[in-house]
């Protein structure tokens, strides 16, 4: 019964989202022409359309012989891709996903694994895995025991603080230590900065400028897994403990979540009941912590004033988006007399596209819209994007060596349903870290025993979870 429901939902969803569309499914193109289609599955957001679009319209300038076709991926990604599973016409032959999402796809053979074909390519354009960012690279594998490159990383996300120059300016600071910030800069400057604002922030000094009692000094962003995780690594917890194991109420964790909430108790970040006031983006803190592609929609008003520096944490969260080959990419032959005597498969004009995105030529077009870092560490200091906005901020902290990356698959290991389970429930523990009421009895005194209370229903939905841990 299960199976069937399954099925059902999977052929409605691609009804729904393909009825009418012709071809492969998704936005209506037009898809008449005797050129070679390839089809691209991209996420639906605006960014991401504009992207993809100036990447299509390069590409089909250069190789008029190919068209390009976008299809809109849902919102709900895993029905998408079921979708494509249960209905294997419409999958498109490129398909966007993430570091975290790739993973169950790639298991299952939905996405083709383009290692041997990256090893084998000896053109003047060949994909050279050396020019992308370790970590980057490690993310495209499927688990810690895999060597697949199931996705090419696009892009280079690495958490940085985000400072508003404003509010600082009207909490006193001067323009000269505004810019030495980035000097010597460490978690005790950091910490030594958050104190000289919590000060400035209690003496109301500019209420209109975000200097006020309300206000924190860092939105922490504690609901984005990348800011918290390396937190709790920071201050000693353990994401996987060493048997494979997942132990919210660990000692060391409990230990780690203490540290975290002292943060709150100093008035640096915002406890859980005031973090949607006390953000960045309406003037009620003076510093975020953030990744690029966000970096466009911050406010843009004479109260704002941007800039950079690294994340000052031993750990940094580093992801990435890209784009997978699809299976059915392999099984495809298209008939257009472009093709006709090379009979080249769909996926290899996939993966011709996706070389020119990860190409100088393709990173730069796309760093220019200020919302990805490329991801080839070649381009780590050009132009392209170190002048979005202006050349004069401090665009380094993004590529900074200042922490090791820490990637956000810490729980590939596990089975894709497991760590799905696993990520719900540390952000459910994390939500309860952040909350002052869980540290009424006293906190570390009497061993946390309300916050684990509280947490304890979290655990016990993966106690019997371990991870496959490679010798």
């Amino acid at each position: 019964m299960k199976k069937l429901l399954v099925l059902l939902l999977a052929t409605v969803f691609a009804l729904g989202c393909f009825g009418g569309c012709g071809g492969i499914g998704g936005t209506s193109e037009d898809e008449s022409g005797d050129e070679i289609k390839i089809s691209v599955g991209i996420s639906s957001s605006a960014v991401e359309n504009k992207l993809m679009r100036q990447w299509k319209a390069s590409y089909e300038e250069k190789h008029p012989e190919i068209k390009i076709l976008l299809r809109n991926i849902s919102e709900d990604y895993t029905s998408q891709l079921m979708s494509y599973q249960y209905s294997p016409s419409t999958m498109p032959d490129i398909i966007w996903t993430t570091d975290m999402q790739h993973m169950k796809w790639s298991d299952e053979g939905v996405f083709v694994n383009l290692k041997s074909r990256i090893e084998r390519d000896t053109a003047d354009d060949a994909i050279d895995l050396n020019d992308f960012y370790e970590s980057m690279i490690e993310v495209t594998h499927k688990s810690s025991r895999d060597d697949g490159i199931y996705f090419i990383p696009r892009d280079y996300n690495r958490c940085v603080i985000i400072i508003n120059r404003v509010v600082f300016r009207h909490a006193g600071f001067t323009e000269d230590e505004i810019n030495g910030l980035k000097d010597d800069w460490d978690y005790d400057k950091l910490m030594d900065v958050c104190a000289r604002l919590r000060t400035a922030m209690d003496n109301n000094l500019a209420k209109d400028y975000g200097v006020h009692k309300d206000a924190v000094p860092l939105d922490a962003n504690m609901d984005l897994s990348a800011s918290y995780m390396p937190f709790l690594k920071q201050f000693g917890g353990k994401l996987v403990e060493d048997d494979g194991s997942i132990n919210f109420m660990s000692e060391a964790n409990l230990n780690a979540y203490g540290q975290i909430y002292n943060l709150i108790e100093q008035g640096y970040i915002a406890h859980q009941g005031n973090k949607n006031s006390a953000k960045f983006t309406v003037l009620r803190a003076a510093m975020r912590i953030d990744v690029r592609p966000n970096v466009p929609a911050l406010p843009n008003t004479s109260k704002y004033d941007i800039d950079f520096l690294p994340l000052p944490l031993d750990y940094v969260g580093v992801g990435c988006s890209g784009y997978a080959i699809s299976s059915m990419a392999k099984q495809r032959v298209s008939s257009s007399p472009y093709n006709k005597t090379a009979k080249r498969t769909n996926e290899d004009y996939a993966y011709d596209f996706l070389k020119y995105i990860v190409s100088a030529e393709g990173q730069k077009i796309g760093a220019a819209n200020g919302n990805i870092i490329p991801v080839l560490k070649s381009l780590a200091n050009d132009e392209s994007w170190t002048t979005y906005k202006s050349a004069s901020l401090n665009h380094a902290a993004f590529v900074s060596n200042n922490g090791e990356d820490f990637s956000m698959n810490v729980y590939r290991d596990f089975t894709p349903q497991q760590a799905a389970v696993i990520i719900v429930n540390m952000g459910n523990t994390i939500a309860q870290v952040i909350k002052k009421e869980n540290y009424t009895d006293g906190g570390a005194a009497t061993g946390y025993a309300a916050l684990k209370e509280k947490i304890g229903t979290y655990q016990n939905n993966v106690k019997n979870y371990r991870a496959a841990i490679s010798n």
